[in-house]
């Protein structure tokens, strides 16, 4: 079987794949630990080199087997470091978390095809982002006013910290790290010039045993449209690595495709107002209820409606 993120599956003839019966092959998007695998020891992984660094690294392992198929073609997300998009059988595209309006991790492009799989995390007309290069200038400004900072997001080691670490070593603002995000940039091979591990500037998660009273608190996360994630904040940014609103029905129309499948996030909700542009979209997760007598499963109403 081919698992999308332990999303989906396909069986692996559907690709041409003979893998036996033992063997899977996983698509990873991205290296979030909610979008990897579970198992490893039979489990042949497509995806980008930095997303298979950071699962061995993670999982202490010292090599992942490796997949590749000319009918997938990975294309970048946008999302994080290493993000992928996979294109099949020049049919279908599976996005995983994607960012059209990407900087530090590449942009995601639209493609041309008859199916998509999108997640669709902001799938409401209220998740309007700000411009990612006003925000970290509004950032800048704040951490230069104040001498103590601390800054979260929502990822622990890796993923929207990274893009942090880039910024503020652009800005050429020392700035320090926890010691998981800074052993992940080791182990990567990320090397910021001005990451000074005695500045009072920091980027961490909730999670670090540190004393942080007298510090300003700065939380960045597109949940702070709602207000959600903003509690003992002193000053909240919308930054999000996933897209927005505006951008996940833009990257729907320059695709252009014959269905569409949504997942993640607000996934019937997207998918209604989709219909009502004229799309023929449902939630993937209703999939199952949609087959016909003669289809077993979710994976062979997928694998009839694309290969």
């Amino acid at each position: 079987m081919i698992s999308f993120d332990n999303l989906f599956q396909l069986s692996a003839s559907s690709l041409g794949v003979d893998k036996g019966d033992k063997e899977e092959v996983t698509l990873v998007s991205h290296a979030h630990t909610d979008h990897t695998p579970t198992r490893y020891k039979n489990n042949h992984l497509l995806c980008s080199n930095v997303t298979r660094k950071v699962i061995e690294l993670r999982r202490k392992l010292k090599q992942t087997k490796r997949f590749s198929h000319s009918n997938i073609k990975s294309r970048d997300a946008g999302h994080i470091l290493g993000s992928r998009m996979f294109f099949i059988n020049n049919k279908l595209l599976y996005t995983g978390d994607f960012n059209p309006q990407g900087e530090y991790s590449g942009k995601a492009r639209p493609v041309k095809c008859s199916t998509l799989i999108m997640e669709c995390t902001y799938g409401r007309p209220r998740y309007v982002f700000p411009p990612k290069t006003e925000v970290l200038k509004e950032l800048k400004e704040y951490v230069e006013e104040n001498n103590k900072v601390v800054i979260t997001g929502m990822d622990s080691s890796f993923g929207k910290v990274q893009e942090l670490c880039s910024a503020l070593d652009r800005f050429k603002i020392p700035f320090s790290i926890n010691e998981r995000i800074l052993r992940m940039n080791k182990g990567l091979g990320l090397h910021f010039k001005h990451n000074d591990q005695d500045s009072k500037i920091r980027i961490t998660d909730d999670y670090e045993p540190f004393d942080y009273s007298g510090y300003k608190k700065i939380r960045l996360t597109g949940w702070n449209l709602d207000g959600w994630w903003g509690s003992g904040g002193d000053k909240n940014f919308v930054f999000s690595s996933h897209s927005d609103y505006p951008s996940l029905v833009q990257f729907v129309k320059k695709c252009n495709p014959d269905t569409i499948y949504t997942h993640h996030g607000y996934a019937r909700e997207f998918a209604d107002d989709l219909r009502k542009m004229g799309f023929n979209a449902a939630p993937l997760s209703l999939l199952g209820t949609r087959r016909k007598k003669h289809q077993s499963s979710l994976f062979d109403f997928i694998h009839q409606k694309v290969f």
